[in-house]
């Protein structure tokens, strides 16, 4: 099962396509941190820039990041990149293949699902983290703290909840 495991991650590895999403992720991720926040928060007048504050300043972004994240990561990487790999390889032909060496249809498709489950979870932390990095950078340009105690902020059990919360709405 492992072997079978391994080679499905080598398929989805190889192709081009979990790539160009994750840079899509992380384009967003870029978007909402620098313009709808830094910039924004700029060049607002600062009795309207508090929510902008609140999109890209370190630790209140994660949440934004989270909920940005579910969006970009449920609807666009996922589902894109399930689809995709699942009738390219009925294009290919390569499913009769599998199923002609005697692997079931219910054990191809947990393995199918079990890789792509793994390989979208290492993706959509990455570009998490790839978030959490430009909020650190922007957060330092606006000279604000760098820590997780503020005010009115998440604290650390918030924010694993939060990734929690935000991984099963993945899932």
């Amino acid at each position: 099962m492992i072997n079978i495991l391994q080679a499905e991650l080598l398929k989805v590895r190889t192709r081009w396509m979990p790539y160009v999403l994750f840079l899509v992720m992380v384009g967003g991720a870029a978007v909402n941190i620098w313009l709808a926040g830094y910039v924004s928060w700029h060049e607002e007048p600062p009795d309207s820039a508090a929510q902008a504050y609140r999109t890209f300043v370190f630790p209140y972004s994660i949440a934004t990041l989270l909920d940005t994240g579910q969006f970009w990561g449920s609807a666009i990487f996922v589902g894109i990149l399930t689809s995709s790999c699942v009738s390219t390889e009925y294009n290919w032909g390569t499913v009769r293949q599998v199923l002609v060496r005697g692997q079931s249809r219910a054990g191809y498709l947990a393995v199918k699902i079990a890789a792509l489950a793994i390989l979208c979870t290492i993706f959509l932390l990455a570009a998490l983290a790839v978030g959490l990095l430009f909020s650190i950078w922007a957060t330092s340009l606006a000279d604000a703290p760098i820590t997780l105690d503020v005010r009115e902020g998440p604290s650390l059990l918030e924010i694993v909840l939060m990734i929690g919360r935000a991984a099963l709405g993945i899932l």
